[in-house]
């Protein structure tokens, strides 16, 4: 079994089938993956140390290792990657998960105490930058496909809020207009999806047409419509370029780092 993401780790100690560790591998992201085998190999160490076995530990082993990492100079966020990727792997103490376990729950509050997680940004850009500078551009007629492209995935970013990568997953045959609004179902999985359930955005019409994304979408839907087929496209946004073939997270990312920096 290729095991390129480290998810074997942890079903060493269980002789599964192929299908049954297929299904239980889809259970979690190649991150997460990467992430919990990082954390199995840093507990199987110290198991080793203090002559722990690594399948079956107290309670008090996995909070003395929890406590560890704190030590190390771990704040919350690692620490509790490190509980739920222990619960994966481990069975139950004292009848409750390891994730659950009420000892643990509290060591984990008190870090969170003790060493407050940080805020990842330092402060909050202003939109207004951003709408000011688009509400200055010609009409959506009079713009190439390119700045057609940005203003498209600004306007989708800011009126989300959501990650690049769910973006790049608009389908075109998910987007429905519907009265004074369209309607966006994001059907492949998301780091937010939930099972059987799509992620559905709702986008109202906006009473500045130059800042209105449900016309913006219509208007480049139009554009683009003429080279699809030769795309072969089923995405919402493709390339400015012949082809004209799907465009990558990055791509757009850069485009809504060119409209942030407002060089245009």
């Amino acid at each position: 079994n290729n095991d390129t993401d480290g998810s074997q780790t942890f079903w060493q100690g269980h002789p599964l089938p192929e299908a049954v560790l297929e299904l239980l591998k889809a259970s979690c992201t190649t991150k997460t993956w990467q992430q919990y085998g990082f954390v199995l190999t840093q507990w199987g160490m110290y198991c080793s140390e203090k002559n722990i076995d690594v399948q079956s530990p107290t309670i008090s082993n996995v909070l003395s290792f929890l406590t560890n990492l704190y030590e190390q100079g771990k704040g919350y966020v690692s620490v509790n990657t490190a509980r739920s990727a222990l619960s994966t792997v481990l069975g139950p103490l004292e009848g409750h998960s390891i994730g659950t376990h009420p000892l643990v729950s509290r060591l984990l509050k008190g870090i969170s105490h003790k060493r407050p997680p940080r805020c990842r940004y330092q402060f909050t850009w202003d939109v207004n930058v951003l709408l000011n500078f688009l509400d200055k551009w010609p009409v959506n007629d009079l713009l190439d496909l390119r700045k057609l492209s940005i203003k498209l995935v600004a306007l989708l970013a800011l009126t989300t809020g959501q990650r690049v990568q769910t973006i790049s997953l608009i389908r075109l045959v998910n987007v429905k207009f519907v009265m004074n609004c369209v309607q966006i179902a994001i059907t492949d999985r998301i780091k937010t999806s939930k099972p059987g359930k799509s992620l559905m955005l709702d986008l109202p019409k906006f009473s500045n047409p130059q800042l209105c994304v449900v016309l913006c979408l219509e208007h480049y839907i139009e554009r683009t419509f003429s080279f699809r087929k030769e795309s072969n496209s089923e995405f919402l946004l493709v390339s400015t370029r012949a082809p004209h073939g799907v465009v990558s997270t990055q791509t757009i990312s850069n485009w809504l780092k060119e409209a942030m920096n407002s060089e245009y």
